[in-house]
């Protein structure tokens, strides 16, 4: 506990540094304005306090989210995407229709609305989707199967893959969505059941759209 206060501390600092001296430069710029020619002044300090808010506020977010990686890695606080893996799991452990169909894409149920046809039923659909999954687990390891995972590695993925995978979701659903953040992430997941258990590692794609996260790749979604 006294090492991860100490590290939150020390970021803290940093930041606190970080803001001290974008100012210290804001203001040294602004001093030497005034000793040269007083040309257009008022446009110039309007500029420049312009200048200096865009540069504190890229600082702050530079920092802050190097303290909120520092935290993670601490266990303080959940990695951003980490409800979303929750809710999957607990998906296919209980056969739940409705979380299984909030893992999933809003894009992707509203593309399997528009081409299911006129007796087409998305919760149906879903509910089926999640009894299969269960029977499956349950041929295989029997009843009272238990599902488990944790996290063994991540791999934040760049703004040109974001750009990539929102021109993918275009052309393949018609969807004109936001791609903003998105994970590589590797996961053990454990599967127990009254007859069988069995240990295996994949990778689950995680991603932000449009402010909420979901399973993008690599389950059952």
């Amino acid at each position: 506990m006294k090492r991860i206060i100490t590290l939150i501390l020390a970021v803290c600092m940093t930041v606190s540094l970080a803001a001290c001296d974008d100012k210290a430069g804001s203001s040294k710029k602004d001093s030497s304005s005034e000793s040269g020619e007083s040309v257009s002044s008022s446009d110039k300090t309007n500029d420049s306090a312009d200048s200096a808010d865009s540069a504190d506020s890229a600082g702050e977010n530079r920092y802050k989210k190097k303290l909120e990686k520092i935290l993670e890695k601490a266990g303080v606080i959940d990695k951003p995407y980490a409800h979303a893996l929750d809710d999957y799991f607990k998906a296919l452990e209980h056969a739940d229709a409705e979380l299984l169909m909030k893992c999933t894409p809003f894009y992707k149920t509203d593309y399997l609305k528009k081409t299911g046809g006129a007796d087409f039923d998305v919760d149906a659909h879903f509910e089926k989707r999640a009894d299969a999954l269960l029977d499956y687990f349950e041929d295989e390891f029997g009843d009272n199967v238990k599902i488990t995972y944790e996290i063994k590695d991540e791999k934040e993925l760049s703004q040109k893959k974001l750009d990539s995978i929102t021109q993918e979701i275009k052309d393949s659903y018609g969807a004109d969505v936001t791609v903003e953040s998105a994970y590589k992430v590797k996961i053990l997941a454990r599967i127990k059941g009254d007859d069988e258990d069995d240990a295996d590692t994949s990778t689950i794609t995680v991603a932000k759209i449009d402010g909420e996260w979901y399973i993008f790749d690599g389950g059952y979604v």
